[in-house]
């Protein structure tokens, strides 16, 4: 990544990565009274490395696409998904606090 090319999208990948893991923080803490500020952090830690997971098997088969912003945005909504999927699974399967 050289300059600033990505940079804005680079920035909204890790708000919408920030948003999601906020979102299932607050279902873990409602569903399931559990520490929801936990929950966030470890999805949010997650999420990053899916998304570098996904940006390490995609760059090297096209480096030029990454010069736009909507590449680097598009990578933070699927690690997102993905991640965000697998969490509230995971989530709504855990037993109930009471």
């Amino acid at each position: 990544m050289g300059g600033d090319a990505g940079a804005a999208g680079l920035g909204w990948a890790f708000i919408i990565m920030a948003v999601a893991a906020v979102g299932i923080g607050w279902m873990a803490q409602s569903w399931k009274h559990r520490t929801g500020a936990a929950w966030a952090i470890v999805t949010f830690l997650f999420m990053v490395a899916v998304y570098l997971i996904l940006y390490f098997m995609t760059y090297p088969t096209d480096p030029r696409s990454f010069e736009k912003d909507a590449t680097w945005a598009a990578l933070g909504i699927m690690a997102a998904l993905l991640s965000g999927g697998l969490l509230t699974v995971i989530i709504a399967t855990l037993p109930k606090r009471t």
